[in-house]
């Protein structure tokens, strides 16, 4: 062993022994220096996360409207393929699909399910990945992905649940729905549940059937891999039993009484 390292290993065993010493010494403030950091870390943070007056700018977005010289409208322009929708004008059955399959304890929490998360780290660390965000995180994730970020990595969940915690303090319930599911992609360039109504099913949004809702809910696990269009087998997966999250149920099957298009759905809650 060279002198150098000899007394970097020295002062590394002594400084070690001290600080053993410390924690013998004081073993409540010892306990209390993790949480202490992790504090630190969380409040550091706050200051890099997005403000949420952003929330409503995708519902106050105007499409560029080309006019003639008569006043008639040509041709609008629009950055992206949505039509804004209220709560009330969106499928009953679209919003229980999503609560069932994303987020069952969405009425219960403010922002952070703590329980989801919880075993969701467990199912992590046991070898199974799980995602435990709520439907207010993912709203948070899809609205600020720039702010926020997409890589798996601590600092982007710290930053997902303050801003989810922000969301929630300032907006109901039903307003945290309404933006969500406005503000999802559904592929083809169609955004929000009013175009993915119209894309896949021909129709608008208050008209969607209960499986028609579970069918698009589903694309949210993976918009391609679950797509009617391309994937109708996966499609069809995805609505049986298991299909929801923290082990919910999701399952379509006819309805007594029912037609070839018609179906009845329980969510296991």
């Amino acid at each position: 062993m060279t002198p150098t390292l000899h007394r970097a290993t020295t002062f590394a065993t002594e400084q070690a022994r001290r600080l053993m010493c410390v924690v013998r010494r004081h073993p409540v403030r010892a306990a209390l220096v993790l949480p202490a950091l992790m504090l630190l870390y969380v409040l550091a943070l706050i200051p890099f996360t997005p403000g949420i007056g952003d929330l409503r700018k995708a519902k106050s977005e105007t499409p560029s409207v080309l006019l003639a010289s008569d006043g008639t409208v040509l041709a609008e322009y629009r950055r992206i393929n949505r039509q804004w929708v209220t709560l009330d004008k969106i499928s009953p059955h679209v919003v229980n699909a999503l609560i069932a399959t994303e987020d069952h304890r969405f009425y219960d929490h403010h922002g952070i399910d703590f329980r989801r998360t919880a075993g969701a780290v467990l199912s992590t660390l046991s070898g199974d990945l799980q995602g435990g965000s709520t439907i207010t995180q993912q709203l948070a994730r899809n609205l600020y992905p720039e702010e926020i970020g997409r890589a798996t990595s601590i600092t982007r969940k710290v930053k997902e649940a303050i801003t989810a915690l922000k969301i929630e303090a300032v907006y109901s319930k039903s307003e945290i729905l309404e933006t969500y599911l406005n503000t999802v992609p559904f592929l083809y360039n169609a955004f929000g549940i009013e175009m993915a109504a119209r894309t896949y099913f021909d129709k608008s949004a208050d008209k969607l059937d209960v499986l028609e809702s579970a069918t698009l809910i589903g694309m949210l696990k993976g918009t391609s891999y679950y797509n009617p269009v391309l994937n109708p087998e996966r499609a069809v997966q995805r609505l049986q039993p298991g299909a929801g999250a923290d082990g919910q149920t999701w399952q379509a099957r006819p309805g007594p009484g029912c037609g070839a298009g018609q179906a009845a759905a329980e969510a296991g809650l």
